[in-house]
């Protein structure tokens, strides 16, 4: 065999950020994740929700679809909460970073005092509450109150002892009385006192079930509901009076007049007399309630669902992929590849998986565990990295970090690779059914399918063109013979096959196969595990984590 000695590749040995080059906004397509929707907000003509931290709206007459992000004048990404104000027909958005949109008319108006404030503890915003011209921001370090006239901040509340942060959940006003909620307590002030930023101006109130978390509290018809972590929904009238009114809930909110509590599983309604109207069945994370028995709900699958109990089911959800964030994506034959998982996670829970594809037409085309779990007979999660046949687009591989290897044909899930139909090994210590790790999965120049094979004693794998399979025996190539855990798989311009290891005895291994993987006398290879630059000083670097090719 003969050693390679000239590397042509520029390693890049840690994490690091990288820039494009600036272009004008409306060159920039954003594409976000819009089926897993997690909250959901009406106004008279659109109902707004939230998926993954992006935002987009149904029409309720003409079902029109629109999504909203920072191309279309949001002022920053990952949305955790909004809520409509009927009185100045405006919906507050609040981002997890604490950032603040007013949105009127279409129009977007930014308020960032929280965002830009420099305090050391979390400055999340846990709920909205209107009174008047103000919005009250329950927040983790005490209570903000915007004046939506203004649009400014006018005041911030720090209650905890000795005016210390403090976190809120929820903020109320009744009979002249300011009330918030505190993880494990109840506060309350006289909201006329213009003292309210002093701590001492404060005192508790009692709660039901005190050594039992809180959650939430709202205000309905003049009564108080507090909800706890274990779904009981206690109410009174005035705070020493408490009773439980219903168990097993996750949330509750006030919705075109009707009080709406709801599980994972169902929703009930209430009128203003706390007569239950209706209960339902459905699997939702928020809903609520329009008109007519016209149910609202976010969909944890299917975007925002207009449900009308024994009349209708119809779902809306915009054009997007999947999941977010994305682990890997490649681009071939004018389309974009994306899988999302994870290399490190558990394998019994694993993280949740999804194969996105944005076709030659734009449009998303997505595998999850909801339609590859028929197939498969267990969750599609951990996946890895993916590679498309050179001469076909619809024909791909994606590697996974427990169950093998998958491959699609025709746009369309065909087969797993295991230890019984393919060369790939399970794990040299663990043996069950979700110990086949594989990782790095590239085509070379001649449609040969690369990749590594995690703890087996062959790391490098090959599935050729001709679909047979073989291992790469590399227990004699210098250091890498003593190495089970390589990473991704970079394929040179010259046909060369470059291996990352990152952790272990981190290092670079390149083969040179000569084009003819079955044939590994004539192999070519060298091992890295340091470099030497035009001026003799060597260097080395605790991790590899991905390799490029300097064009």
């Amino acid at each position: 065999m003969k050693f390679l000695f000239k590397p042509v590749f520029v390693f890049i040995f840690l994490l690091c950020s990288f820039y494009a080059n600036a272009q004008r906004m409306g060159q920039w397509r954003t594409y976000l994740p819009y089926n897993n929707t997690t909250k959901v907000e009406q106004t008279p003509n659109l109902v707004f929700g939230i998926s993954d931290g992006a935002l987009f709206s149904v029409g309720k007459e003409d079902k029109s679809i629109k999504t909203y992000s920072k191309i279309d004048g949001l002022s920053d990404y990952n949305i955790l909460h909004i809520k409509y104000n009927e009185a100045r027909n405006m919906l507050l958005i609040a981002y997890a970073n604490s950032n603040i949109d007013l949105l009127i008319n279409d129009k977007i108006h930014n308020i960032s005092d929280i965002k830009n404030k420099i305090i050391y503890t979390s400055k999340t915003i846990n709920d909205i509450y209107f009174y008047n011209q103000f919005a009250y921001l329950s927040c983790d370090f005490g209570i903000v109150v915007l004046n939506l006239q203004k649009r400014e901040v006018t005041d911030t509340y720090i209650i905890g002892d000795n005016g210390t942060y403090l976190p809120i959940k929820s903020t109320l006003i009744k009979d002249g009385k300011i009330y918030a909620l505190g993880t494990n307590a109840l506060y309350s002030a006289n909201i006329n006192n213009p003292l309210l930023a002093n701590y001492e101006n404060w005192s508790q109130e009692p709660t039901p079930s005190a050594t039992i978390t809180n959650e939430s509290l709202l205000l309905f018809n003049d009564n108080i509901f507090l909800l706890k972590t274990n779904g009981n929904i206690h109410t009174c009238s005035a705070p020493d009076s408490w009773s439980l009114f219903e168990s097993n809930m996750k949330g509750m909110k006030v919705s075109n007049s009707f009080l709406l509590i709801y599980n994972a599983s169902e929703a009930k309604s209430y009128n203003s007399s706390l007569v239950l109207q209706q209960q339902i069945g459905y699997l939702l994370s928020d809903v609520v309630y329009s008109s007519e028995n016209c149910y609202w709900i976010a969909d944890l699958s299917a975007g925002i669902t207009k449900f009308i109990p024994g009349i209708s089911t119809e779902s809306f959800c915009p054009d997007g992929p999947a999941r977010l964030p994305c682990y890997e994506m490649t681009f071939a034959h004018n389309r974009l590849y994306v899988v999302t998982g994870s290399f490190w996670e558990n394998q019994q829970n694993g993280y949740p998986g999804a194969v996105m594809i944005l076709t030659e037409d734009k449009h998303w085309k997505n595998f999850t565990t909801s339609n590859m779990y028929p197939l498969l007979g267990y969750s599609f999660h951990n996946l890895t990295q993916i590679a498309v046949d050179k001469t076909d687009g619809k024909h791909f591989f994606v590697s996974s970090f427990g169950n093998g290897v998958y491959e699609f044909q025709n746009d369309a899930f065909y087969k797993r690779y295991d230890q019984f139909n393919s060369s790939l090994e399970r794990h040299n210590y663990i043996n069950d059914i979700d110990s086949i790790r594989t990782d790095g999965v590239v085509i070379d120049k001649n449609n040969n399918l690369w990749l590594t094979n995690h703890f087996a004693s062959k790391g490098i794998k090959v599935r050729l063109a001709n679909g047979s399979w073989l291992s790469v025996d590399n227990t004699s190539m210098n250091n890498a013979g003593q190495l089970q855990s390589f990473d991704k798989t970079t394929v040179g311009s010259n046909n060369y096959k470059w291996f990352n290891l990152p952790r272990s005895s981190s290092g670079i291994f390149v083969l040179n196969d000569k084009n003819n993987p079955a044939n590994p006398a004539n192999f070519q290879y060298r091992w890295f595990d340091s470099f030497t630059d035009q001026d003799g000083n060597i260097f080395s670097a605790k991790s590899y984590y991905c390799i490029t090719e300097d064009k």
